[in-house]
């Protein structure tokens, strides 16, 4: 028990502290990353992807004289922010990329879930196996119950975020 609880200690640790990498696609196609969206060059930060769906926030527009920053409106005279989108944003993400994290999720975890009852059921009748064969299911089961543990662990930690952000629960189905 110990050991599947040191297990889940380390995913946990590990996915905290895994860092997010941008990609964009410069004018002759080029496809780049980084890890940090300060190292996209300033045209390309409007069309830059984190990997899982987040844009970047876009360059602060320069101030001309007079605090302008369009260049439309007389020097000192205030500029009216532009109109705001409205989209349903929970910490920086829209309901629907919530709802497509825990979907994609929650499908993983059915499938390793799935997989590793099967492969479970199978070694309770070993009848038909080698002994290899019983052997290498053995180590299926094992990989599958530590997939499973992580995945469950990203699925915490997911929830988590989804808490914090004030996520309502029809989105984390």
């Amino acid at each position: 028990m110990s050991r599947y609880l040191l297990t889940l200690l380390m995913v946990v640790w590990a996915c905290s502290a895994a860092a997010e990498t941008w990609e964009w696609i410069d004018a002759q196609g080029t496809v780049s990353f980084t890890d940090e969206v300060h190292n996209i060059p300033k045209r390309y930060r409007g069309s830059a992807k984190k990997l899982g769906g987040e844009r970047p926030p876009a360059s602060p527009a320069p101030l001309l004289p007079g605090g302008d920053t369009s260049g439309s409106s007389a020097p000192g005279q205030p500029v009216a922010p532009p109109a705001a989108k409205p989209r349903e944003s929970y910490g920086g993400m829209s309901a629907s990329q919530w709802r497509e994290a825990f979907t994609s999720l929650n499908g993983e975890i059915r499938g390793v879930d799935g997989e590793l009852k099967e492969k479970q059921r199978l070694l309770k009748e070993p009848g038909t196996l080698s002994r290899g064969d019983y052997l290498r299911l053995e180590d299926e089961v094992r990989r599958l119950s530590a997939s499973l543990t992580a995945l469950l662990a990203r699925w915490e930690l997911l929830n988590k975020s989804a808490t914090a952000a004030n996520v309502p629960g029809e989105l984390r189905q």
